[in-house]
């Protein structure tokens, strides 16, 4: 049993479970021009009814992740595709751009595995990722997360194949390190009491602005 605390909320986001109203935002975010192409859809435009079974297809839980100060919607955060027998799933996180990005999407991914390995037996959670996104987290590699594999030239956008990476959280390295984190990430928010210290600047992203939502 997890001794650390299990929260949804943290000093920059929040997670709170999906619900119909969200759809209409998710599909927009999901099909806008940046980030289509390295999401579910994958470059369609699948109608409203269509996208909400796919929403829900394989899922082992979701969230939508909010921004903690005025409850703006930044993007949706899954576990899909679960493997119980081998103790594994898979992630995925839909963000859209905003100050600081990567900041929030780490406290995101952050808050959400703790939510897993805390619910589910599981050995790691694994993410696949675009060569195009590979910005966004090379140096969490073998820091965060191993890369266990690359699929070559294996996703076709902008007239060339593109390289997909596979990721692989394992419960052991982030148990370990969620518990030196996550006071840092829940300082200051309603679940802490604390006041919350000065956040670093955000990493800064290399993209054109146009090219700047997060998916993976």
């Amino acid at each position: 049993m997890l001794a650390r605390q299990i929260t949804f909320r943290g000093k920059r986001v929040v997670l709170r479970p999906v619900e119909p109203t969200d759809y209409d935002f998710i599909l927009q975010l999901s099909t806008s021009s940046s980030i289509t192409y390295r999401w579910r859809t994958r470059g369609t435009t699948p109608s409203p009814p269509d996208f909400q079974v796919m929403l829900w297809r394989g899922v082992l839980c979701q969230f939508l992740i909010e921004r903690s100060s005025d409850g703006e919607p930044l993007g949706l955060i899954s576990a899909y595709n679960a493997d119980f027998r081998n103790q594994t799933t898979y992630l995925a996180i839909l963000m859209r751009d905003h100050h600081g990005g990567a900041i929030w999407t780490f406290d995101a991914i952050a808050l959400f595995l703790n939510y897993l390995f805390a619910n589910f037996n599981l050995r790691k959670i694994y993410a696949e990722t675009s060569e195009l996104s590979s910005w966004t987290f090379a140096s969490g590699a073998g820091r965060y997360f191993e890369v266990e594999g690359t699929l070559r030239e294996h996703e076709y956008y902008g007239g060339r194949y593109w390289d997909t990476y596979v990721l692989a959280f394992w419960r052991h390295d982030c148990e370990a390190l969620l518990e030196k984190l996550l006071p840092t990430i829940i300082a200051g928010s309603p679940a802490d009491g604390r006041p919350a210290p000065s956040p670093a600047g955000p990493p800064q992203d290399p993209r054109p602005p146009e090219d700047r939502t997060e998916a993976s």
